[in-house]
């Protein structure tokens, strides 16, 4: 296969991905109390060598979850976003899932909303369709 066949692949696999990320975001806005707050670490994406040394000095770091819940007494809730087909874990959100397990930190992988409400569930998060 030719290098641009490859990066058209590679571009409709990312394209893929964004959708769920788009979603799972909109729905966390749109279900969480006002009293939660969700961020979308954007770690991932094509970068120049020099614009992803910058943003590695500032501390970002491989592996790091896609999406953070803030709960109203500090707790902290990971959900990693992948694609509904295939999107495995990298080794660096392979470690850190085993840290956040090994240390009581909540972590999810959630490809669908089903995914997320299924966590949300797990971690007791209430949400505005349940009241």
């Amino acid at each position: 296969m030719t290098a641009a066949g490859k990066r058209l692949i590679q571009a409709a696999r990312e394209a893929r991905e964004i959708v769920s990320h788009l979603a799972i975001y909109d729905f966390l806005v749109l279900v969480l109390p006002s009293s939660y707050r969700v961020h979308h670490s954007p770690n991932g994406g094509k970068r120049s060598e020099k614009e992803g040394a910058k943003l590695k000095r500032q501390g970002t770091q491989p592996g790091w979850p896609d999406i953070e819940i803030v709960g109203p007494t500090g707790r902290l809730f990971f959900i990693e976003v992948k694609r509904l087909v295939g999107g495995a874990l990298s080794p660096e959100q392979i470690d850190l899932r085993d840290w956040c397990d090994a240390n009581g930190v909540p972590w999810a992988l959630c490809r669908t909303i089903d995914d997320v409400m299924a966590a949300l569930a797990a971690w007791q998060i209430p949400t505005r369709q349940a009241a």
